[in-house]
């Protein structure tokens, strides 16, 4: 597969709600337009100790979540 980066840039806020317009309706629109924005402003290849912090578990990273699980 190819790798694909995602460069460090803003997304206006009108895009922002307009994409979690088109998927309320699925009720994951705010989370998902959530996750576009931190993915167009470099933030989903980062790990913090949050989810340790709060589990009691090592968290993945989205890299490898994602070839393990697709």
């Amino acid at each position: 597969g190819q790798f694909i980066t995602f460069l460090k840039e803003r997304v206006s806020l009108p895009l922002f709600k307009k994409f979690a317009e088109i998927y309320a309706a699925e009720g994951d629109g705010n989370e998902l337009a959530s996750m576009y924005q931190a993915a167009a402003m470099g933030l989903m290849n980062q790990v913090t100790d949050d989810f340790a912090h709060i589990t009691g578990h090592q968290p993945t990273d989205m890299k490898e979540f994602l070839i393990k699980n697709y």
